[in-house]
């Protein structure tokens, strides 16, 4: 898969988790302290930074074992941020 398509996909996957995190906000759940809400929270800092994001990105784009692991990181928040 050219490099360009590791971006776009890298890019839908911050916009589902985005979209995910402004549904989780409005849960009772989000400001109980869990391990996961301490990743959650820890994610949704790290997407107020541009710098972080691009970062994450170009590592993504370029690594195949940082892709495999974040999408199975992307899969467990992703099920986690909407079951609760």
């Amino acid at each position: 898969m050219p490099k360009e398509n590791h971006i776009e996909e890298f890019n839908r996957l911050m916009k589902e988790v985005n979209s995910a995190l402004k549904e989780f906000r409005k849960s009772s759940n989000y400001q109980v302290e869990t391990r996961m809400n301490i990743v959650v929270k820890g994610l949704e800092e790290g997407l107020k930074h541009m710098a972080i994001i691009k970062a994450c990105a170009v590592l993504f784009s370029d690594y195949t074992i940082i892709r495999i692991s974040t999408r199975m990181m992307y899969k467990k928040i992703l099920a986690y941020l909407k079951t609760t």
